[in-house]
């Protein structure tokens, strides 16, 4: 049984999650999925095997966002709450909005974490989606990295129903600068970012935001919806509001124009992604992830 686990903000780790899951369904590969969230709520020590469904024989495959060059925190204590692997074997996979090396760093971690907790992680793939924030890639784009990913899904699942194994090379020196950076980034930037979002006039207090804030960060206090000082910059807020009224007031062009709704996108027939020619310097840079094993 593969055992599923995910994190994700804005959606795109979640599909890349529910497309391996439906690959594996395919294949005839018995499989779980499960919301790291959800599952971890209302413990805060170690989570028990009976809890997590894990049997000894069991695959567990741990999925996440990449966040400043490496995973979230709440999956690496996710990972370190893990009952112990004993040998148990285990699979990382990640979602990027850059192809640059240094966010393969995340799955080195993973599998760093996964090792100190007895588990042998057997294989590691890193998906890029479009960027959610900070500059805008065309929807073009966005879509043409959707289904080249439903491609590499396809391929990864096989590759482990075949029992081969898949692992990434990434420099040490670039895994601990990496480290250094997200640990500064999660902690600090996302806090300092996070004390100045507010929900503007648009805001209908439909509590969506209240609902799925991972951190508990996000309350109704005299009839306003106030954000906390436990933000980690995961986008969900900015991403589930149906009004589009989550503002960032430092920056409060960093979130991409009208929101960004992976799923609109996937499903706008207007898009034709399979003719779409990547346009300057910048989108360039991701013509070799469509020719990539």
């Amino acid at each position: 049984m593969y055992r599923i686990f995910y994190f994700s903000g804005t959606d795109n780790t979640k599909l890349m999650a529910e497309g391996i899951y439906g690959e594996m369904l395919r294949l005839g590969l018995e499989v779980d999925l499960r919301d790291i969230v959800e599952v971890s709520k209302g413990f805060d020590g170690a989570l028990a095997e009976n809890q997590l469904m894990i049997g000894k024989d069991d695959v567990v495959v741990i999925g996440f966002p990449i966040h400043a060059f490496s995973m979230p925190d709440i999956v690496e204590d996710f990972i370190r709450k893990l009952p112990r692997g004993r040998g148990r074997k285990a699979v990382v996979f990640q979602t990027a909005a850059d192809p640059t090396v240094a966010n393969l760093s995340g799955l080195v971690h993973g599998r760093d974490y996964l090792k100190m907790k007895g588990y042998k992680v057997i294989y590691e793939r890193g998906f890029i989606m479009g960027c959610n924030f900070f500059y805008p890639i065309s929807k073009g784009l966005v879509k043409k990295l959707y289904y080249r990913n439903l491609e590499l899904m396809k391929d990864m699942v096989e590759d482990l129903k075949k029992g081969q194994e898949r692992h990434v090379e990434v420099g040490r020196m670039t895994t601990e600068l990496a480290l250094v950076f997200h640990y500064f980034e999660e902690n600090w930037g996302a806090r300092f970012m996070g004390r100045e979002i507010y929900a503007n006039s648009q805001c209908t207090s439909c509590g969506k935001c209240i609902r799925s804030c991972p951190k508990g960060n996000i309350e109704f206090q005299d009839g306003e919806i106030i954000f906390g000082k436990a933000c980690m910059w995961c986008m969900k807020c900015f991403t589930i509001c149906p009004a589009d009224a989550v503002v960032q007031g430092y920056a409060p062009k960093i979130k991409i124009q009208g929101g960004y709704h992976i799923h609109d996108i996937i499903h706008d027939s207007g898009i034709d992604y399979e003719n779409y020619q990547l346009q300057g310097e910048f989108e360039e840079r991701f013509k070799d992830y469509f020719t990539i094993n």
